[in-house]
């Protein structure tokens, strides 16, 4: 049978909160802010995309030895600083 132990494995958004224990959108903040190692594209100009499971494994390991990623994108309560780049479309209503 064969064994693939070097073959290296690419990881899905699907795959990543349960990896490093963070949400998407957390994940894509931290990517934005240049905290994350950003995905790449499967396939060129395609939809899909992905990590390397050994980035991740580094970068998990760099954030054990070092504290204050994710804490720095949190104020004391937990919430997020950063502010969503979207802005509030929601049309006053005239009465």
């Amino acid at each position: 049978m064969y064994e693939a132990k070097n073959t290296p494995r690419i990881l899905r958004m699907r795959d990543m909160p349960s990896k490093v224990g963070l949400r998407p959108s957390t994940i894509y903040q931290l990517v934005q802010a240049g905290k994350f190692p950003p995905p790449f594209k499967l396939v060129f100009g395609g939809r899909a995309s992905g990590w390397l499971e050994e980035q991740i494994d580094s970068w998990l390991a760099a954030q054990s030895s070092r504290r204050g990623v994710v804490d720095s994108l949190t104020d004391p309560t937990g919430k997020l600083r950063c502010k969503s780049k979207k802005k509030n479309r929601r049309k006053e209503v005239s009465q």
